[in-house]
């Protein structure tokens, strides 16, 4: 893999593929969360450790929903900022 990089094209909505052996070497695998930032006039891509955060179930998120006392409007609101989290 060579040092300075290599070149990947960016696709619809963002998406790309990062090289096997880039995400071999920081122990990237499918389905993972990685953290994303801007430093510059540069993107950074950061894997996740695992005491970061938890991923929750979609059942346990059904149940908070029918315990949740949010308005109808106030749910839909929120489910609509949640779809956008990866």
């Amino acid at each position: 893999m060579p040092r300075e990089g290599v070149w990947v094209k960016i696709l619809y909505k963002g998406l790309m593929t990062i090289p096997k052996a880039m995400r071999e070497k920081v122990g990237i695998k499918e389905g993972d969360v990685a953290k994303v930032r801007v430093e510059g006039n540069k993107i950074v891509l950061e894997p996740r450790q695992e005491a970061e955060y938890r991923i929750f179930t979609d059942e346990e998120i059904k149940r908070w929903e029918k315990e949740d006392r949010l308005s109808k409007a106030e749910l839909k609101k929120a489910k609509k900022l949640l779809a956008d989290i990866p």
